[in-house]
């Protein structure tokens, strides 16, 4: 059956690399194929054995001039190639997750998740700093301040921020069950490029702004007062 000598040619890497050379440069000479193929000097019976096999499956002719070029066949196998590698993005990621997600909810559990993270870390090196007897350096104007942290603010807000956190994880996985945690987190990276599907991103923005103006506040608090 032609269909399967055709899938059995470019089952194997080195053919599929040998169709590549030769759709991107087009015809080539024996030596010029098994170079821009990579296939060393000692190599030569099996870059032979792996051309015939391209030949035989009509993928590959050779030309009057006894180079070789893609047949029609050829080049339509090399496009299909390269468009099932290429085809798969992250929008076809997007689009499949935004099927099975609660978009609301996952977009509040996104923010809680920066805000509690913020909170968290910034707490928790406050509060070591605190025990450390460490001071801040805090600029105002050209003048330097010197401000040892309040390390009770800064145990209040790692709290805060561990607390923020977890309930963030409950509202993530609420938003869909059928999601790991793990994948719920990746998907963080694209929060944005998701909520612009839904036609109110505008009004996500404004509020992400929001509650991340009131987390700095409150770093700002544990920081100065």
């Amino acid at each position: 059956m032609r269909d399967e000598g055709v899938l059995r040619a470019v089952a194997n890497e080195h053919r599929r690399r040998m169709l590549a050379v030769l759709s991107a440069r087009g015809a080539c000479s024996y030596t010029e194929l098994m170079r821009e193929s990579g296939f060393r000097l000692g190599e030569s019976g099996k870059f032979a054995y792996h051309l015939k096999r391209l030949v035989d499956a009509s993928l590959v002719r050779q030309l009057s001039d006894g180079r070789y070029s893609l047949t029609r066949e050829g080049r339509r196998v090399v496009a299909v190639l390269a468009e099932e590698s290429n085809s798969y993005t992250i929008l076809d990621a997007l689009g499949g997750f935004a099927k099975k997600v609660d978009v609301d909810a996952f977009f509040l559990g996104s923010t809680l998740l920066a805000s509690g993270l913020l909170l968290l870390v910034f707490g928790a090196v406050a509060a070591a700093l605190g025990a450390l007897g460490v001071p801040y350096r805090v600029e105002v104007m050209g003048r330097v301040y010197y401000k040892h942290p309040n390390v009770v603010l800064a145990v209040l807000g790692a709290a805060a921020g561990l607390l923020i956190s977890s309930l963030s994880l409950r509202v993530l996985k609420a938003s869909s069950p059928g999601s790991s945690t793990l994948e719920l987190l990746v998907y963080q990276r694209y929060m944005f490029l998701l909520l612009s599907r839904t036609g109110k991103l505008g009004r996500y923005v404004l509020a992400y702004v929001l509650a991340v103006a009131a987390t700095v506040a409150a770093i700002l608090a544990m920081i100065l007062l």
